[in-house]
């Protein structure tokens, strides 16, 4: 996916495109000037729209790393479906912090 501004490119998205979703992979910044304006949720709204075009289930925005200030913004979308690695099941989860149930 590409992000312009007045037709300059300041951003390039990678999408993985599924049956039923859409992930998000990565996120590049090309002009440092962008960064304050939350990108990353620009990003995620635009793949959505597009999860929804598509037609399809689900929206994946992808690895949230607590603590990465990088990722912070993913932390605003609520509620969170997080993988219990123990159990291999999908858990719903209001908090933004690990562990918390």
């Amino acid at each position: 996916m590409d992000y312009r501004y007045e037709g300059k490119l300041f951003g390039v998205g990678v999408v993985d495109i599924a049956s039923d979703a859409l992930s998000s992979v990565l996120l590049c910044i090309l002009i440092r000037i962008f960064s304050k304006y939350s990108p990353g949720i620009f990003s995620m709204l635009i793949e959505i729209e597009t999860a929804v075009k598509l037609d399809k289930k689900y929206y994946y925005p992808g690895y949230y790393i607590y603590g990465n200030r990088s990722m912070e913004y993913k932390a605003k979308f609520k509620p969170h479906e997080r993988l219990n690695w123990e159990t291999m099941q999908w858990e719903i989860q209001d908090d933004t912090e690990p562990g918390s149930k």
